[in-house]
């Protein structure tokens, strides 16, 4: 019954004779996640924010690519109440490397909306903003804090789906 996921984090992909991703560099605080488009589900450091904390009782078995495993200890919650319940749902994950995750599968299958831009990433359930993080300078990923503080701006910008052109 145990469910295991295989993750890396780490690249030593060179692009221009730079590196284009080192995961040692990452130095995320422990309030703070990575928002993690890769990720199926929310993985969270010992220590990280989160609520209705339990020991579990089906560990999640992480395989990292050096051939090790990592196993949850306990199930948790995101301290948003903005965000649905199941969008909540969370592990603890003692071992991870660098920064607890934010799954943006579990989020859009609870049918919250994210939306990435060159400076932040915002999520949205039922056309509100219920978290905003902004884009790390220094590895360029999007972080969300844990403990939400109240969204800038209450709505979701309408799309609309005019035509470009001119009338005849």
């Amino acid at each position: 019954d145990d469910q295991t996921v295989v993750t890396g984090n780490k690249s030593s992909e060179k692009i221009g004779g730079d590196t284009a991703f080192q995961a040692a560099n990452i130095h995320i605080p422990i309030d703070k996640a990575v928002a993690d488009a890769g990720a199926t589900g929310h993985f969270m450091l010992p220590g990280a924010p989160v609520t209705n904390i339990f020991p579990t009782k089906k560990p999640i078995v992480i395989n990292l690519p050096d051939g090790s495993q990592i196993k949850s200890t306990h199930t948790c919650e995101i301290d948003n109440p903005d965000l649905p319940q199941e969008a909540r749902r969370a592990h603890i994950v003692p071992g991870l490397a660098h920064t607890s995750l934010i799954s943006i599968k579990m989020l859009c299958d609870a049918k919250c909306i994210v939306t990435y831009d060159d400076e932040a990433c915002t999520v949205y359930y039922k056309n509100k903003i219920v978290w905003i993080g902004n884009r790390d300078p220094s590895t360029g990923l999007w972080i969300l804090a844990l403990k939400q503080t109240n969204p800038k701006s209450p709505d979701r910008p309408e799309t609309t789906n005019k035509k470009q052109g001119s009338a005849s």
